[in-house]
């Protein structure tokens, strides 16, 4: 029928704890007994339909319930003296969202369609993981957003080219981000807080080529603009003192992609295929300290050459990461402005290898 519809339930339950002595952080004696105990209970139901208004347009509407509750008890201790520093404290975090989401489609060739949607969602809230006194044991609200975006998908050539395009335009409430800060006592914390308000607008393009059938070609590129607009009572900037605007923590400007597949079919039924692949991220910031903690732009190139046989139960592939021996990290941590330093996870240089897989 003109018609299609799903609906689903969700339940998640939840119970976790972490406990621990912790002896020596690097540069700071650090003597907490701590134990944390965490119970998670989340419920959603959700409907989905897509409704043909004519042989070009469609509309798709859905909603989606959740009723989220999370509740931790903190503890710590001085193992030293058994002083008490957090008696048993209990927190709780709940809210209640309904999440709403309506669009149209326009099939306007059958190789050319066309879209827009506005869609909602939500991030439950929680707590801070490490809470060095009772002044941090604080929970931080559900973030909320909502999205606009807008695109077409269209195929040429046959369906050898396939070319997709979007653009979108997001709105955060309460976003929930990392601060680094002293609290009322002078010890360190590092704190989740909510931003009043922060905006996302970008665009996405992806090309996909098949000139030939054994060669494949896909490439993309994204755009993305993050501009906090209003940071509310986070305590998180703006703008820097340059002028520039303050960047949300892994989120770069620009990306990119290009790969390419190439295959070889032998006299005996096995084949062999060539795969090359270069990835482009620029400047991207890390976490909390909105000048330090950046990782440069870099390219990442890779290579793979595989064997299959006939029956594809074996292959051998020789392949090779990050070609051109890029330095870079996988995360960072800066502590700049509370311990003068900065720490982080080094990614791996330039590495080779050779896999023997066998399928059953």
């Amino acid at each position: 029928g003109r018609l299609d519809w799903a609906t689903g339930l969700f339940l998640y339950e939840a119970d976790d704890s972490n406990q621990g002595w912790n002896f020596l952080y690097p540069f700071i004696l650090s003597t907490n007994n701590h134990k944390d105990v965490q119970t998670i209970d989340s419920k959603a139901v959700f409907f989905h339909a897509t409704f043909d208004i004519n042989d070009v347009l469609s509309l798709t509407a859905g909603v989606r319930f959740t009723d989220d509750e999370k509740v931790v008890n903190v503890f710590r201790q001085d193992f030293r003296t058994l002083n008490v520093i957090i008696p048993n404290t209990r927190v709780t975090v709940d809210a209640q969202e309904t999440s709403p989401k309506i669009g149209l489609n326009w099939q306007l060739k059958p190789n050319l369609m066309t879209y827009v949607q506005w869609a909602t969602g939500f991030r439950g809230g929680g707590f801070g993981p490490r809470p060095a006194n009772p002044l941090q044991v604080a929970a931080f609200d559900v973030e909320t957003n909502d999205t606009l975006e807008g695109g077409v998908k269209t195929e040429l050539n046959d369906g050898k080219l396939r070319l997709n395009s979007a653009i979108f335009f997001s709105e955060a409430e309460n976003q929930q981000q990392g601060t680094q800060e002293f609290d009322a006592s002078g010890a360190i914390w590092f704190r989740t807080v909510n931003t009043g308000k922060s905006e996302y607008q970008g665009i996405e393009l992806e090309v996909l080529s098949n000139p030939v059938e054994q060669f494949q070609l896909e490439a993309s590129v994204g755009y993305i603009d993050y501009d906090r607009v209003d940071p509310g009572r986070s305590g998180l900037c703006r703008f820097l003192p340059n002028g520039d605007k303050c960047t949300a923590p892994r989120t770069p400007e620009w990306t990119a992609a290009v790969g390419a597949t190439y295959e070889w079919m032998l006299g005996n039924g096995s084949r062999i295929a060539l795969r090359g692949d270069a990835v482009y991220q620029s400047k991207m910031f890390f976490g909390t300290d909105p000048v330090n903690g950046f990782q440069s732009a870099h390219t990442l190139v890779d290579a793979r050459l595989t064997w299959e046989s006939m029956d594809r139960a074996w292959s051998m592939a020789l392949y090779g990461t990050n070609l051109t021996d890029e330095e870079y990290f996988n995360g960072k941590l800066s502590l700049v402005t509370v311990l003068g330093r900065e720490q982080g996870n080094i990614a791996p240089p330039r590495q080779w290898g050779l896999s023997i897989k066998r399928s059953f």
